[in-house]
């Protein structure tokens, strides 16, 4: 494990600014595509201990055959990355702006994929609707809603970041 954290592309201090190395990573590439899975928990605990960008980086760094590192990654060392790279875990969103923004309420609704959780993961996702707020009066009242029965399940309450989000599980 030392050594692979001495070798990553970037600086592991730097979460934010993310600058890829040159003359780094070849441990991670050999780690996650040349060893047939034996080291899948090595990348599980590597990824735990980056940032989301410095994920990004990792994933998508290229060979010299211009190839990126998640699409030659092996099986389970893939699906660690694609879950690394989900929204809680999740949700991969689909374009790259909300559908729906209401500034006034503190409201963006974004068109998404819905893979399950770790636990109850799935190839084939659902899509769903995301529905993220910025205030916890609002997200209450959409909360109050749902115990009435609108078919909205909360996924991640987070009042140190204020984030609440709420997704509908079927598409509309």
């Amino acid at each position: 494990m030392a050594l692979v954290l001495v070798d990553l592309p970037f600086d592991l201090d730097k979460k934010n600014n993310v600058k890829v190395r040159d003359g780094f990573g070849d441990s991670w590439w050999y780690l996650t595509c040349v060893c047939d899975d034996c080291y899948a928990d090595v990348v599980e605990e590597v990824i735990a201990i980056c940032s989301y960008q410095q994920v990004r980086e990792m994933c998508f760094l290229k060979n010299a055959s211009n190839e990126t590192l998640i699409s030659r990654a092996s099986p389970k060392c893939r699906s660690v990355l694609q879950r690394a790279l989900r929204f809680v875990g999740r949700f991969e969103f689909v374009g790259s702006s909300a559908l729906h923004t209401d500034v006034s309420a503190g409201v963006k609704v974004f068109d998404a994929l819905d893979f399950g959780t770790p636990s109850n993961s799935t190839n084939e996702p659902r899509r769903v609707l995301l529905k993220c707020f910025a205030r916890e009066e609002q997200y209450m009242k959409e909360v109050r809603q749902i115990e009435l029965g609108r078919g909205l399940h909360i996924i991640e309450r987070n009042t140190k970041k204020r984030a609440y989000i709420l997704f509908s599980s079927s598409y509309i």
